[in-house]
């Protein structure tokens, strides 16, 4: 069986488009959720058949903050796609009610995948927010793939981006203040 050079897990609405563009300007043939010849960016295990096994596993995380107000808001994509797989949460939550609800479907989505991420051995972990022209970063990228005097492709950072209401921590504390808990938590162990 082949062994991909690349696996990147990430949760959704943590910049796994503005990953895997990055890579591709790099001609590192990776895929968004599909398996590529270099490897893929996964932000769900469901959706992808087959994936063998990765040379290298990378965790990308995004600012939870930033990351669970985008999920609340992807009504469709996320509620449709996602929720039916994940224990814990609520199908029946109004993707287009109030934000509480949406909150807490939101934050036990990104600490289940955040734990299931966190199960691959052999990974690295790094902020997607540390991914830019000179960083150290996007240097240990560079060396990690062996990719040599490659010049940084310069996307925007707003990659994807779609427009949401910002979530704060008394947003979250307020929905469900376990769940708010447990992703301080884990947010500190990610460097946010």
């Amino acid at each position: 069986m082949k062994i991909v050079t690349l696996g990147i897990f990430a949760a959704i609405r943590s910049g796994t488009t503005f990953m895997r563009r990055t890579l591709r300007d790099c001609n590192i043939d990776v895929g968004h959720m599909m398996v590529r010849s270099d490897g893929v960016v996964l932000y769900n295990f469901n959706k992808t058949v087959n994936v063998p096994p990765f040379a290298n596993a990378w965790h990308q995380t995004r600012d939870p903050l930033k990351s669970i107000a985008s999920i609340a808001a992807s009504a469709q994509m996320f509620w449709r796609d996602q929720a039916p797989h994940i224990p814990d949460v609520d199908p029946i939550v109004d993707p287009y009610g109030p934000l509480a609800p949406r909150y807490v479907n939101a934050m036990t989505y990104w600490l289940w995948w955040s734990e299931r991420c966190e199960q691959h051995g052999n990974h690295w972990r790094y902020r997607v927010e540390d991914v830019f022209d000179g960083s150290d970063t996007w240097l240990e990228i560079v060396d990690r793939l062996q990719l040599g005097d490659v010049i940084y492709p310069g996307l925007p950072t707003d990659t994807n981006t779609k427009p949401h209401a910002p979530a704060t921590w008394d947003d979250l504390m307020s929905a469900d203040p376990i769940l708010a808990d447990r992703v301080a938590e884990k947010s500190m162990l990610y460097g946010y």
